[in-house]
């Protein structure tokens, strides 16, 4: 929903004014989701992981895009162990939910989890199927890689970077 105090608020965290856009929520008599993610994305954009989390623990209701900014803003933060625990709160999921975590694992070397998780999912977009590509590839199991690129239903730019640098990268790495 289009608001211009929300408008505002976003344009002051851009702008790195936290105090004011936190003055202006503050301030508010009716506050909509739009309004509470604006105030977490803006947390989050200007480093301040902490205080996202708590507005999002203060929010009344939250929506699927809620939880992707909290568990991102903690993945891009670090905090893989709590990612993983808001993951595990999450009511509703979108893909974006779920390639968030596949990533999370596959970076961390928890490459089965991610398969778990990647084949637990409804539906996979090519977003999905990149980051499980690229968690193969980066621990080392190209053919793995290679057999699930085979069987995407759709590649784009991006599945096609991965494949040929995991490829070039394993041919690399056996040669004397």
């Amino acid at each position: 929903m289009f608001s211009p105090t929300n408008t505002v608020i976003s344009g002051l965290m851009q702008c790195g004014d936290v105090d004011g856009a936190r003055r202006v929520f503050d301030g508010m008599v009716f506050r909509d989701v739009v309004t509470w993610n604006s105030m977490i994305s803006g947390y989050i954009r200007n480093d301040m992981i902490g205080e996202a989390v708590q507005v999002f623990d203060g929010m009344p209701l939250k929506d699927v895009v809620s939880w992707n900014l909290v568990v991102g803003g903690l993945v891009k933060y670090g905090e893989f162990g709590l990612a993983e625990e808001y993951f595990k709160k999450m009511s509703i999921r979108d893909c974006a939910s779920w390639t968030i975590m596949i990533s999370v694992f596959g970076n961390a070397g928890r490459i089965v989890q991610a398969r778990e998780l990647f084949d637990d999912m409804p539906v996979r977009d090519v977003q999905a199927w990149n980051a499980m590509i690229v968690g193969y590839i980066e621990n080392g199991y190209v053919e793995i890689a290679e057999g699930l690129f085979q069987k995407m239903p759709e590649r784009d730019f991006e599945s096609w970077t991965q494949m040929v640098a995991g490829l070039v990268g394993a041919k690399e790495l056996m040669m004397p």
